[in-house]
């Protein structure tokens, strides 16, 4: 995986050129992002675009964009790379925003995309006012653990980005549609039902999830501190027989339902969202699968409205019989974070090899929630959690995790596991 510096003369390796084209200041999301741009003295030329190439141990490559937001890479291998800028503010340029938008110190965006001949690909990059916000989805481990089909060790971690206490009491942590986001070969992305519900601007359009206990201030989340969901609270390298697996005993939730699903006392229990389910065994929700989640403020319930949908074919061509599908709208002012999570180009293409066929539905979600999300999800084995990553730590040391809505820049693969709430 070495920079290639005689394409020629080099085996094994086949050399694309790469290049980003930036957007002009009135595409950057939405209007209120593009009056913030200009206010602050933001513009596309002179950002710094940073290339990172999956699995590869080499640095970022950095370029500066031109006059007109536009940045090239040359001879690059073929492969997934990410590219992603950032705009810091200085204390200047944020005294120049109105009080109330001082939160948003950093313009940034992402895109992944794969590089492979024959020709070279250009992406966009959507520059969107980040947000430092208060609670944040911050880890979501979901690992099989091949060859041992084991997927019951995993987990979503919630952390509180903010300078002041926050309380995660009567919260939702909900998950979209797999099928708003990928289709098999028997529906359609384009059809018309469904498509009001994918490209809705004003409400995110969920199918189950989980509510958080308490009456309002019994689960504090402190500055730089994370709680932790798990549908099995118990040491999952015990019950695995891997070490790469949590230990998850120490949960702050659970979400318990038969018999047969052991109670961890010291883990309180969730409750079904949306549905009333406990998921496969009682054992809470399965998170493989969930492409899309996001995390609802408490007083979501009273705005949520029910959409059902029939299936666009009721019975596929020796498959099981279709039944209709519940959409759960929550408008977007109650919805306080989206992490969104696609499978690896090679997991699509694994399973492009089997009797399953994926389309990925454009846009995955309107820019209200998210641009781009992370190509980094693999069912058959993938040793490390998705991570949001910190763009650096506070005086007092704790993590900064801005969302830019786009998990493309976002989020990464971390072997280190917990290390802002269990492990710490």
């Amino acid at each position: 995986d070495r920079p290639c510096k005689q394409p020629r003369r080099c085996t094994g390796a086949i050399v694309q050129n790469y290049s980003f084209r930036g957007l002009t200041s009135h595409h950057l999301d939405f209007t209120a992002d593009a009056a913030l741009a200009g206010t602050a003295g933001v513009s596309v030329s002179g950002l710094t675009v940073r290339l990172t190439k999956a699995g590869s141990t080499n640095p970022p490559s950095n370029a500066t964009t031109n006059a007109n937001g536009e940045v090239t890479f040359s001879n690059l291998l073929d492969g997934l790379y990410t590219a992603s800028v950032e705009r810091t503010l200085t204390a200047d340029e944020v005294a120049r925003l109105p009080a109330t938008e001082r939160d948003a110190s950093v313009f940034a965006g992402g895109v992944t995309t794969p590089v492979s001949p024959p020709n070279a690909p250009t992406a966009n990059l959507t520059l969107v006012a980040a947000r430092r916000g208060s609670l944040v989805i911050s880890e979501f481990f979901s690992y099989f653990g091949y060859p041992i089909p084991y997927n019951w060790g995993s987990y979503v971690e919630i952390y509180n980005n903010s300078d002041t206490t926050a309380y995660l009491d009567g919260m939702y942590l909900a998950f979209t549609s797999w099928g708003l986001q990928h289709t098999d070969s028997y529906a359609a992305c384009e059809d018309a039902l469904y498509r009001q519900v994918r490209q809705d601007t004003s409400r995110l359009w969920l199918t189950g999830g989980i509510r958080f206990p308490g009456s309002g201030r019994d689960f504090p989340v402190f500055p730089g501190t994370a709680l932790v969901y798990a549908p099995d609270a118990l040491d999952h390298r015990a019950a695995s027989g891997r070490d790469d697996f949590p230990d998850l005993s120490r949960a702050t939730f659970e979400h318990v339902g038969l018999s047969s699903d052991t109670d961890n006392p010291l883990a309180s229990n969730v409750s079904g969202a949306f549905y009333p389910t406990t998921g496969t065994n009682g054992r809470g929700v399965r998170i493989v699968g969930k492409n899309s989640w996001a995390l609802l403020r408490r007083d979501a319930e009273g705005m949520i409205e029910k959409l059902t949908l029939p299936p666009i074919k009721p019975t596929p061509p020796g498959g099981v019989p279709r039944t209709d599908v519940d959409f759960f709208g929550v408008p977007k002012e109650y919805v306080l974070d989206v992490f969104s999570v696609d499978m690896t180009p090679s997991y699509r293409a694994y399973l492009a090899s089997t009797s399953f066929s994926f389309i990925q539905c454009t846009p995955w979600l309107p820019g209200t929630f998210e641009f781009a999300p992370a190509e980094l999800y693999d069912e058959t084995y993938r040793p490390g959690a998705i991570r949001r990553r910190s763009l650096g730590r506070t005086a007092e040391g704790r993590d900064i995790v801005m969302r830019t809505r786009t998990s493309a820049r976002d989020l990464e693969v971390t072997t280190n596991l917990l290390q802002r709430s269990l492990n710490k």
